[in-house]
């Protein structure tokens, strides 16, 4: 399916379709299981003993192999081995992990050849580990849709490449899942959607990455790499997220590489798109907190960003050369840190903000606090890093009052005279 460009503050209809499609193919397989589980073919896998139970799969050494669609319930230990799916094209197949160890040094743990879609469910009180050393693809890795959901634990470690990985769209509405990867944590092409679940990753280069777009509404996002979230097109409508990033945070990419002699091939030239509608949203970067090569857009929300401490990042960041904009309409955000490149919401913007640069930076530890002309505290913030600069936007600033911003010893007056004050 050709990649269509995201209008600002609609939902892809891209997106739309694809996540109704996986609900209702979910809600049917559901259906079945609740109605004939032991419909399932059931796989125990033991090390050198590998039995199979019902239709569709079959062993092959260590393999296990899966040549049609159906409901498939694993559970077991297997070492060195690997389920490898190769169905028709037109076949949907339900990997249910119930209580697995699987590992594999060299090869992708899970291989999806061919389906589809694929869905991973996690099986209620379940712990499952999937650990692999492969160089190329994941230690999860589908070449079509792929759902990840449940109410089981997920544990991927991989140790050379990526953690979880689509070629196609990847959804995650469920799950507590932990992914350590020495490349990118969850990777997707087309899209990657995440509606719930309880995430906690530690990667090497992204946390979550697509390459079209992203689509965050819900769960519990714990995030350690070099960048948090990229895409081109990045929406977030809801969840809790808490980044640590040793570069940027979330990032909205592509658009000024059209521009370069030799672009690589993973760029996309969609003007990038940030927009965040709402949610809660912690960021400690080393990099720029919130990274758009285009526009960024924040229409509600929650968002704290600890940001760079060198002067060539800023906790804001957006498209200039692309001609991109910085608007905000509804949310509080608290965006602090070094004061070279610090930018701020265009005064054209429908909620109020200001931008003060500290004579005297700040040290960690320093607390922040603005207050109104009453003294009423509008927000209260501990600063990770030191820093010398500080956006604030709340929909609690009235054009023409004045605040009070404290940071540690200091003390500014704001008056705010225009919609973006600088």
């Amino acid at each position: 399916m050709q990649y269509r460009k995201t209008m600002h503050g609609e939902r892809s209809p891209f997106i739309l379709l694809a996540i109704l499609l996986l609900a209702v193919i979910l809600l049917g397989l559901l259906y079945m299981m609740r109605e004939d589980d032991a419909g399932a073919t059931r796989i125990s896998l033991q090390p050198g003993d590998i039995r199979i139970a019902g239709k569709g799969a079959e062993e092959d050494g260590d393999t296990v192999v899966i040549k049609q669609g159906g409901h498939y319930l694993i559970e077991g230990t297997l070492l060195n081995g690997q389920i490898y799916v190769d169905a028709d094209d037109d076949e949907v197949i339900l990997l249910e992990l119930s209580g697995v160890d699987i590992s594999n040094p060299s090869k992708a743990v899970i291989y999806v050849e061919k389906a589809e879609r694929t869905e991973i469910l996690l099986a209620a009180g379940t712990d499952n580990t999937i650990q692999s050393g492969t160089e190329e693809d994941a230690a999860i890795y589908a070449d079509c849709d792929f759902l990840l959901t449940g109410e089981g634990l997920l544990r991927v470690l991989s140790g050379l490449n990526n953690g979880i990985q689509s070629k196609a769209g990847l959804q995650i509405d469920g799950g507590t899942i932990e992914v350590t990867a020495a490349n990118n944590g969850i990777k997707g092409k087309d899209f990657v959607a995440i509606s719930g679940g309880s995430l906690q990753i530690e990667a090497g280069d992204r946390g979550v990455q697509a390459k079209y777009e992203m689509e965050i509404t819900g769960g519990d996002l714990k995030i350690e790499a070099k960048e948090g979230l990229e895409a081109n097109q990045v929406m977030i409508k809801g969840g809790t997220m808490d980044i640590t990033a040793g570069d940027d945070g979330i990032n909205a990419n592509g658009g000024e590489d059209k521009q370069k002699k030799n672009p690589s091939k993973d760029v996309v030239e969609t003007m990038p798109n940030l927009t965040i509608c709402g949610g809660s949203i912690y960021i400690d970067a080393e990099g720029d907190g919130l990274d758009s090569n285009g526009n960024l857009f924040i229409e509600g929300g929650e968002i704290v960003i600890d940001g760079p401490t060198k002067d060539d990042d800023g906790p804001l960041d957006f498209g200039k050369e692309n001609d991109g904009i910085c608007i905000i309409k509804g949310g509080t955000v608290l965006a602090i840190g070094s004061s070279g490149m610090a930018e701020t919401f265009d005064e054209r913007s429908e909620q109020c903000s200001f931008r003060c640069i500290l004579d005297i930076p700040y040290e960690a530890g320093s607390e922040i606090v603005i207050t109104d002309a009453a003294g009423k505290e509008l927000y209260r913030h501990t600063a990770a890093k030191k820093g010398a600069s500080v956006v604030f936007s709340s929909p609690e600033l009235i054009l023409g009052e004045s605040y009070t911003l404290r940071v540690g010893e200091q003390t500014l007056e704001v008056r705010q005279d225009s919609n973006s004050v600088r």
